[in-house]
């Protein structure tokens, strides 16, 4: 037995049912939130989860697209040379210089920046530290404990294994701003809402509240669902070289993802943040052959059959969206994505809440 939680018109980042452009949608995994959430809102996109370690240049600039002062560009800023071993013809030298004026990052004795060392966990965490507020006032007589405190209550280092001399990894960077976007100001606000994060149930950042908010084409910036018919490089607008891509949830190799997605498969896009997420487990697609109701006396619409097998209707919006054959009709050609679950009653197939 299959169910179907709900049935969606616009496209998210999601399990889906694919009828023309209607949607059956279940939340994106919690593992992939920070990328996700970074993507949607612009945020570190020279970065990949990918990276080993991160440049001290390159999380300059991340650091900026995550600050309120500059999450929109640095404007008409003219680099400068300040730094011996930061030229003025670096793409980095001005987010170097901006970030150290601000008091969020520092050189080093001799007039040295090493833009191109690896930042370290606890440099990052100094950093983001700066940017929700903290000043040296906050940490006490004892500035390094007084700092680990801070770590620690405002979750930075929240899903970083990593010590704090440790070298900040791709997908160590992507967690702490997802962390620093969570996490409050010492007057108590969540630095976040300043970039219009709100948190769901779970304690977590709404992603499909951010993918709600319009662009301003005054459309959503998710397109989709498409289905991969030869390669995903053909299915999506942009070269994915640069892009962020996920698959079935997790974060692949933007070079090698092509490759490793096979015909048939789901994937949505957003070409303002050049990122794709494909879905291509537990993928069915056939014929509707049948829509069955509630005779009790409601007429609602209680599954739908597809090539004989059975995906209960689960929710009110679904129900609404199937009520008078306005989204399926038998006869359609259907695309479903599916996770298995077991119970005391038997198996059955239903998409993830």
């Amino acid at each position: 037995m299959k169910s179907l939680p709900r049935i969606l018109v616009a496209a998210s980042l999601s399990a889906c049912l694919i009828v023309g452009g209607v949607t059956v949608s279940a939340a994106t995994g919690s593992s992939s939130l920070p990328p996700a959430v970074l993507a949607e809102l612009e945020m570190a996109e020279g970065v990949s989860s990918q990276q080993q370690t991160v440049a001290r240049g390159a999380f300059a600039q991340a650091l900026l697209s995550v600050s309120k002062q500059y999450h929109n560009g640095l404007g008409t800023a003219a680099a400068y040379q300040l730094f011996s071993d930061v030229p003025s013809t670096r793409d980095d030298a001005a987010a170097v210089a901006a970030a150290v004026q601000n008091g969020w990052m520092s050189g080093s004795l001799g007039g040295v920046f090493r833009p191109d060392d690896p930042v370290t966990v606890r440099e990052a965490a100094d950093a983001a530290l700066a940017l929700l507020g903290y000043t040296a006032s906050d940490f006490g007589e004892n500035e390094t404990q007084g700092r680990r405190a801070a770590y620690a209550s405002t979750g930075l280092l929240d899903g970083i294994s990593a010590d704090l001399g440790d070298p900040l990894t791709g997908a160590g960077l992507q967690r702490m701003f997802y962390n620093l976007l969570k996490a409050e100001t010492p007057q108590g606000a969540m630095y976040g809402t300043s970039f219009g994060c709100t948190l769901d149930e779970d304690g977590e950042i709404d992603l499909e509240a951010l993918q709600d908010e319009e662009d301003e084409t005054g459309e959503n910036s998710i397109r989709g669902p498409v289905l991969v018919e030869e390669t995903l490089e053909d299915a999506v607008p942009f070269s994915l070289s640069k892009a962020t891509v996920l698959i079935d949830g997790v974060v692949v190799d933007s070079e090698t993802a092509s490759g490793r997605v096979s015909e048939g498969s789901a994937a949505y896009y957003s070409s303002r943040t050049r990122t794709v997420w494909v879905y291509q487990d537990n993928v069915a697609t056939g014929t509707v052959t049948g829509v069955a109701y509630d005779l009790s006396g409601s007429l609602t619409p209680t599954a739908v059959y597809v090539d004989g097998t059975e995906y209960l209707v689960t929710t009110e919006e679904m129900k609404e969206e199937l009520e008078g054959g306005r989204a399926v009709r038998v006869g359609d050609e259907v695309t479903l994505l599916y996770d298995e679950s077991t119970s005391d009653e038997g198996g059955s197939l239903t998409l993830p809440a």
